[in-house]
């Protein structure tokens, strides 16, 4: 974990069940799996699960189902190591937001955990933020076994596909526009109510 003390865990999206519950996608399951698996080793004092009410009011944030997720599947041991930032809907929103909760301690040795795709994206947007010490980490390379068979048949479906082919279009907008504002007015505009 290179000394890091501070791991922040990017919600990646939530999704409907067939009954049409709420629930985490599989990149937010294993970055919540990742996450408890770097509490239970020993050497965090801070876990921040990002991300906010994507899917609406009326439903939990992406933080609150990370942390649910492992209270209900992992261990309800780690509470004391956990922060949420709930209110974020975008990458920018999540650097932006974190960087409050963190303060003055953005200058030091934290790591960003989300799934491999997301991570040069959101890796470049933090760093744009501020944070400099930033240590990215994918959460499949940390997975159970378990953890990683579905992500791995996650990311052969239609809609694994379909996330990754849309994260690499999100990159080459931002090529284009760098500040990130117009996709955040976008993603605003079409995420939660």
């Amino acid at each position: 974990m290179q000394n890091c003390k501070t791991i922040i865990g990017l919600g990646k999206a939530l999704t409907f069940d067939e009954y049409g519950k709420i629930m985490l996608a599989p990149e937010s399951k294993a970055t919540a799996y990742t996450g408890a698996f770097f509490c239970a080793k020993g050497n965090l004092d801070k876990l921040i699960f990002s991300g906010g009410k994507t899917q609406g009011e009326k439903y939990p944030s992406e933080a609150e189902l990370m942390r649910e997720h492992i209270y209900k599947n992992i261990s309800k041991s780690i509470a004391d190591f956990i922060t949420l930032e709930t209110e974020s809907k975008t990458t920018w929103s999540n650097a932006r937001n974190t960087k409050k909760i963190l303060e003055d301690n953005i200058s030091q040795k934290i790591g960003l955990l989300t799934i491999g795709y997301h991570l040069p994206r959101a890796t470049k947007i933090f760093k744009r933020e501020g944070f400099s010490n930033l240590i990215p980490f994918a959460s499949e390379d940390y997975s159970s076994e378990s953890y990683l068979a579905e992500i791995s048949e996650y990311l052969k479906s239609f809609k694994g596909v379909s996330e990754r082919t849309k994260e690499i279009m999100i990159r080459a907008f931002t090529f284009f526009f760098p500040s990130g504002k117009l996709l955040e007015n976008i993603a605003n505009s079409t995420r939660g109510d």
